[in-house]
């Protein structure tokens, strides 16, 4: 039996296919691959503006931000230049976020932002998940979120950034079923962002998907 690395990469992990002889069938091979795309993924922020800060010690703040993952081995950690004195301090062209990843992994990762003093002190924090704001076309992706104010209680602050992605893993097996002689059955595609099989065909997929996100919406 022949498969395609394409659809060892995108597919299920297990396969059921049949042994062909000399033209005749000469039993039956079941296996299980598992592969997985591994990126250098590159965030760029073309702008991060905030609004809406809160005042510290009564006086207009001075802060900076600092960007991580929650993924330890990312060893993510970039810092903004601090821009004194301003409820409403604004950046463009930033350092770039760079970590490899995959697409799986990206999809369960939160990019962490912390707002803090000049003088160190976090007094905000937001979560950025990649599933919600990922994009593996290049093209810009705006981000608007409430900034969670350390003590300031209800506030209207907000974080609000531009940003676009390089090097966007786009590859993920597919969650459950097997490929056949047939074609993939019973499975279901990971992410919208995955790709899908080009070689083969997939019967019921897009039906399990729209379940799916049924099923998160409801």
């Amino acid at each position: 039996c022949k498969v395609d690395l394409h659809t060892l990469l995108t597919g299920p992990i297990n396969h059921t296919l049949a042994i062909i002889n000399k033209g005749n069938p000469a039993g039956r091979i079941k296996f299980k691959v598992e592969m997985i795309e591994i990126c250098n993924l590159k965030v760029f922020f073309k702008s991060v503006c905030l609004s809406d800060l809160p005042k510290v010690n009564h006086r207009e703040p001075s802060v900076r931000l600092n960007f991580r993952t929650d993924v330890t081995e990312h060893k993510v950690d970039v810092n903004t230049p601090i821009i004194r004195e301003t409820r409403n301090p604004e950046w463009s062209r930033l350092e770039q976020l760079r970590f490899n990843t995959n697409l799986r992994e990206l999809m369960s990762t939160t990019l962490k932002v912390q707002v803090l003093t000049s003088g160190g002190d976090v007094i905000g924090n937001v979560k950025i998940p990649f599933r919600s704001f990922g994009n593996n076309t290049g093209d810009d992706v705006v981000i608007s979120l409430p900034i969670q104010m350390v003590d300031a209680g209800r506030t209207n602050a907000l974080f609000n950034a531009t940003i676009y992605y390089k090097d966007f893993p786009t590859a993920a097996h597919m969650v459950g079923g097997e490929h056949t002689d047939n074609g993939i059955i019973d499975a279901q595609y990971f992410h919208p962002l995955a790709e899908r099989p080009k070689y083969v065909k997939v019967y019921g997929a897009e039906g399990n998907e729209r379940k799916r996100a049924n099923n998160r919406n409801g």
